[in-house]
């Protein structure tokens, strides 16, 4: 017995011991954080039966278990996204609660055994203020420096309907397509430009994913993923001033290796991302200017290419700040530029051209770039709603002296039916169930009762309306995504 007492005793000595070693380690106590803040806690004190609930200002967050990916040499690391949660600058409590799993009467018991937690604050925004006349946004053209990008090609799909639009419903985004690569801007040379500024040759070319020598893209010729290999992916070059703006691009021709007439000839891919277009006056936190886009240019010939003065063009867009703020542990403008426009020979179709950038203040250069298109069209689906109302009026009636009998029931109105469609616009398999339309008038009054011993006549029949026709909103995304390796 004594032996006995002895072994649970050490047992719980070393349980009281992994749970005195739970605490937060980082971020130090009364420490400035920005970004994403990665929570320290010593994976030894995480027993196999534990797990970890995240709180921030006294709000919890989500419950977390260490796994092969949130472990780094032995602590167990949980990342705060602070910017993807819009989490607001200042005083941040971030605590963590251990809670233990055991075996009660009725079954598992969760409760918690031990917390820890640190004070800090956050600075994601509040320390950089924009000098008086703003922020000049200008590319810091060095020859030879280059910078290399993971890009990121996604696709999504929704659909709602316009009523649920117009009470402020947002329909979920189904993903489509997915896609990566790498992207690479290079700066060959550098030129004088005007007023002593200076003008930058830019070389972009796409490049395979970390480790290959492809990457699986659709192309704008040939839409079907398939592996494009490194061989294939080619320069274009493009002078622009410091602010962006093409002077003049082209492509250079290409002849490759001598093949046998055997052979099939080789596909050239050319990847086509201009720089972002930099607004020409400083800028500050909630500016709005005229800014432009800057996209391929369309091109009626693809060899064109080759001779073409220009292979961009400038699209007219409102540009603004977002804000000022940490991104990627460097200064930076964040920048929305927008297009919107309608189709004249489509009516319910409208496109809108979104580009957001982040411009490093310390390098000189963007270091994170997101270009969307959306696709918005308007689709009438008529539904299976309410047929005509049925039912007149009730004719019976007690005999009376004289008087006249009550009114029939009113009849029942059609009703209407929201039935599974799927309009001829919305891609296939893409289902959603939809809201009838109208329901169908009521049905008319009964008549009245009859005078005397004589029964009162039955109303007619309301006429109902017909199922109304829905309007379905159909959205499909595109986005291209470069973030600075």
């Amino acid at each position: 017995m004594k032996r006995l007492l002895v072994i649970l005793f050490s047992a719980v000595c070393v349980a009281s011991a992994m749970a005195q070693s739970f605490t937060i380690r980082r971020p130090a106590d009364g420490s400035v954080v920005r970004e994403t803040i990665k929570v320290r806690i010593p994976k030894a004190s995480i027993g196999p039966s534990n797990y970890v609930g995240i709180l921030v200002n006294g709000k919890y967050l989500e419950a977390v278990s260490p796994v092969a990916s949130t472990v780094e040499g032995n602590d167990f690391v949980y990342s705060l996204d602070t910017k993807g949660r819009n989490i607001p600058d200042g005083p941040l409590k971030i605590e963590a609660v251990l809670y233990g799993v055991f075996q009660g009467d009725g079954g598992e018991v969760h409760s918690a055994v031990n917390r820890s937690s640190v004070r800090v604050t956050l600075d994601n925004r509040s320390s950089l203020k924009a000098p008086k006349g703003g922020y000049r946004l200008r590319y810091n053209f060095q020859s030879g420096k280059q910078y290399t990008y993971k890009l990121e090609y996604k696709q999504s799909v929704s659909i709602m309907s316009e009523a649920q639009a117009k009470l402020g419903g947002r329909a979920p985004e189904l993903p489509g397509e997915y896609f990566t690569s790498r992207y690479l801007y290079s700066f060959d040379n550098t030129y004088p430009g005007e007023s002593g500024r200076r003008d930058g040759l830019v070389r972009m070319q796409l490049l395979p994913i970390p480790g290959k020598d492809y990457a699986i893209l659709p192309l704008s010729g040939d839409p079907t993923p398939k592996k494009r290999y490194q061989e294939q992916f080619i320069s274009v070059y493009m002078r622009v001033s410091d602010t962006g703006r093409e002077i003049f691009g082209r492509a250079p021709v290409f002849f490759g290796l001598e093949v046998s007439s055997g052979e099939p000839v080789k596909q050239l891919i050319y990847g086509i991302f201009p720089l972002p277009i930099l607004p020409t006056r400083g800028v500050g936190q909630g500016d709005i200017w005229g800014g432009a886009i800057a996209q391929s240019q369309p091109l009626s010939n693809f060899a064109n290419i080759y001779t073409a003065e220009k292979i961009s063009q400038m699209i007219p867009a409102r540009g603004s700040v977002e804000s000022i703020e940490w991104e990627r542990g460097m200064r930076c403008v964040k920048v929305r530029n927008v297009i919107q426009t309608s189709s004249a020979t489509s009516p319910g179709a409208e496109q809108e051209a979104e580009e957001l950038y982040w411009f490093s203040l310390d390098l000189g250069m963007v270091v994170k770039l997101e270009r969307t298109t959306t696709n918005t069209l308007r689709v009438q689906a008529e539904q299976l709603g309410g047929g005509d109302g049925s039912g007149g009026g009730d004719p019976s009636g007690s005999p009376g002296r004289g008087g006249g009998r009550r009114p029939g029931r009113p009849g029942r109105g059609g009703a209407e039916d929201g039935g599974l469609t799927r309009p001829e616009d919305t891609p296939a398999g893409l289902y959603r169930q939809d809201d009838g339309g109208e329901a169908g008038a009521r049905g008319g009054r009964g008549g009245r009762g009859g005078v005397g011993n004589r029964d009162g006549g039955g109303g007619n029949n309301g006429g109902g309306n017909r199922g109304g026709r829905g309007t379905r909103i159909l959205k499909s995304k595109v986005k291209f995504i470069l973030t600075l390796e």
